[in-house]
This record gives structure tokens, C-alpha cells and sequence, in this order.
């Protein structure tokens, strides 16, 4: 199936030209299509473009692209290339693997356009494959949900809103069911990346504001229980939330943990093996999410009471002295086994040490005796 591409632009001769080098460029791979800015929001909604040209200003003053872009960043995502000869206005990041900016005129700007179009090829395919897989799976759940709100007493409205609440929740269990899911679950998919509550979470992952990303000791994990952090209504959120503290992969508490030599050239691959697959006692590791924190370690037994207030939800609301940033979540059921292990840490009746010579001397006599009498028996 051809790549959709849709032309936002005002100047005749800009569509004739970028029209005929993309259909050189592409051929039978590209369906060119064009539009002006009046039309635009209809042909988006209507055609679903894989990949969008879009001008700033129409005629030399007046910037009309800013609603198409905003349609295209809220509503329909896509990559999108902005071809324009004024300086970009600025309304949106162009800063994003999903768009760019060409300054028109410039030369060999024509060119680049179309090596660009070529370049967003991956993050259509990327696109397509989802939205595909979303539509199979909403047309799966209205198939079954459909005769069972159907059977419901109820009127237009009510069956309307029903519908569209059980296909919702059928969709969403849907996309964690065996079916759905690969082989092994990748790092990202245990982290919702920014985070969707409005409010604290057990398992949020929290971050020092002026530490450097880098640096593991700059995060912890969010340890109260969320119905304690819930705030509205009657509720009365905790005023200190507890914390884990993070640290780094060769953190000496893991050198020590695994007997291991802090200057083995082949530590990283001993700390590897030992580490994936996470059966640490109290402590819990944390894959790396690139660009936003390194693989680490969070130590259930380091702790630490934040003020509540202290923590910002929200990378866009940092600021005012906030000294902590919520930067993610944990997904189920990764969450609930963060919860479990910490429970477990904590929640056991402390024991003297055990005289272990003496009950290994035990073990070797009872296992000697026990050999005797197979062979015995045999």
C-alpha cells in the first residue's frame, strides 16, 4: 500500500514542484496529494496522511498552518515536514524524531525535502502497524460486546455511553492479554513514559531536579501505597511520601552482594548475568530508559521521606523550588511486584544468625546416612 502524503500549501507552483519530484523520487511507493489551508483539516481527517508538507504562511503575512499543526499533534499524528520561507513560528517543538523544519528558497532545500519524506518512512511503517492493530482489535471487541449492550435495557444515550465504556475495557485487557504480548516483555513496556495518573503512584520513578540523568543516585522509587497519595473528595493524602534510593550497577553493595572484584575486566559481564534476571533480595533492578535514566539498582532497604509537595508531576511544572520531578510510572503488573518485594523486605520477623558449620555438619550426616540405606535397600 502506497505511503499517503498530503501538501499543505498555498503557492501553485511550490505543489507542481514538490508533486512532480516526489513522484520521480517514489513512483508507485507515494500517493501525492495536495491541499490549501482551508481544506486542510477535512483532508486530514478524511485522507489519514502517512506523511505531511505543510507550509507556514499563507500569501506573505498570515500564519495559517498553526491548526493544522495542532490537529496533527493532538489528533492525527504523523511525521510532518514544515516547508516554509519564513522562520519557523515557533508554536510547537520541531525538536521531535517526528518533524522538521526546510527553509524554502534555500538551495537544495527541494531535495532535502524529499531525502526527509524518505527518512520518515520508518516512523510511518511505525504508525500504520499500530493503528492497524488497533483497528483489528476495536472491530474484535465490538464484534463480541456489541449484542451484549445491545440486550441491555436502555435508552440511545445510555447505550451509547455503554458501548463505548465495555469495547474501551475489553480493548485496553486486550493489549495485555498472552495474545497480544511478545515472547519476553522489552524494558519501555514496564514504564508508562511520561506518566497518565494526575497524582502519585507506588512505582513512580522520581528525580533529583539538578542531578545529572546520568548519575543513579539522582532517582528513587515511589514506595507509599497509592491509595495513601490519592488526594480529592474526602481523601487525605499522606504529607511525606517514602522513597528508595536508587544506585549505580557496580554499586559496592552489589560488589559485595555477588562476592565480585571491583576491578575485574570482565565485571560488566559478571554484573550482566547476575543482574538480568533480578532476584536480588531487597533490591530491585530498573532498566535503562534511554536518555532519561541509566540502568540501575533501586535499594529497598535506602530510604527516605520526601515532603509530598516537593515533587513535581510534571517536567513542564518544575520550577519554584520544587527539588524533585515525577518522570515516570510503573505499569502493572510490574508495579504490584515492586510493592510485593518491598513487603517482603520489610515485612519478615528478624532472626539471629544461624550456626552454619554446625548445620552443614548436620546436612553431610544425615545425607551420608541416607546413601547408606539406598544402597542398602538396593
Amino acid at each position: 500500500m502506497p505511503y499517503q502524503l498530503l501538501i499543505v500549501e498555498d503557492d501553485a507552483k511550490i505543489i507542481q514542484a514538490l508533486t512532480e519530484e516526489l513522484n520521480q523520487a517514489f513512483g508507485d511507493e507515494m500517493d501525492v496529494r495536495d491541499c490549501n489551508f482551508k481544506e486542510a483539516l477535512d483532508r486530514v481527517r478524511t485522507l489519514r496522511p502517512d506523511i505531511m508538507i505543510l507550509d507556514q504562511h499563507e500569501g506573505v503575512a498570515e500564519d495559517a498552518a498553526r491548526p493544522i499543526w495542532d490537529y496533527i499533534w493532538e489528533k492525527h499524528f504523523c511525521p510532518l515536514i514544515v516547508y516554509s520561507a519564513f522562520d519557523f513560528a515557533g508554536y510547537g517543538s520541531i525538536d521531535h524524531p517526528f518533524s522538521h523544519y526546510e527553509a524554502k528558497g534555500a538551495a537544495g532545500s527541494l531535495g532535502r525535502v524529499i531525502e526527509k519524506a524518505r527518512g520518515f518512512f520508518e516512523q510511518a511503517d511505525g504508525l500504520r502497524t499500530l493503528r492497524y492493530e488497533i483497528d483489528d482489535r476495536i472491530a474484535d471487541s465490538l464484534k463480541f460486546v456489541s449484542p451484549l449492550v445491545w440486550r441491555e435495557p436502555a435508552n440511545v444515550a445510555q447505550r451509547s455511553d455503554l458501548l463505548r465504556r465495555v469495547t474501551r475495557r475489553r480493548l485496553a485487557a486486550s493489549f495485555d492479554s498472552p495474545s497480544c504480548l511478545a515472547d519476553n516483555v522489552i524494558a519501555l513496556e514496564q514504564f508508562i513514559y511520561p506518566p497518565l495518573e494526575p497524582g502519585l503512584l507506588t512505582g513512580d520513578v522520581i528525580k533529583s531536579v539538578d542531578a545529572n540523568s546520568s548519575d543513579a543516585s539522582a532517582f528513587s522509587l515511589v514506595l507509599t501505597p497509592s491509595c495513601d497519595l490519592q488526594s480529592g473528595g474526602t481523601r487525605h493524602p499522606v504529607s511525606s511520601v517514602l522513597v528508595a534510593h536508587c544506585i549505580g550497577v557496580n554499586d559496592p553493595d552489589i560488589l559485595r552482594l555477588f562476592d565480585l572484584n571491583a576491578d575485574a575486566k570482565d565485571l560488566p559481564e559478571k554484573l550482566g548475568r547476575r543482574l538480568k534476571s533480578d532476584k536480588l533480595q531487597h533490591m530491585c533492578v530498573i532498566p535503562q530508559l534511554q536518555n532519561v535514566w541509566p540502568a540501575m539498582v533501586a535499594n529497598l532497604k535506602k530510604l527516605t521521606l520526601v515532603a509530598r509537595e516537593e515533587i513535581a508531576l510534571d517536567e513542564s511544572v518544575v520550577g519554584g523550588g520544587t527539588p524533585f520531578v515525577r518522570l515516570a510510572s510503573l505499569d502493572s503488573p510490574f508495579r504490584e511486584s515492586l510493592a510485593w518485594r518491598y513487603t517482603q523486605t520489610t515485612g519478615r520477623p528478624g532472626l539471629p544468625d544461624l550456626d552454619e558449620a554446625v548445620l552443614e555438619r548436620d546436612i553431610i550426616a544425615a545425607a551420608k546416612t541416607l546413601m547408606g540405606a539406598d544402597r542398602a535397600g538396593n
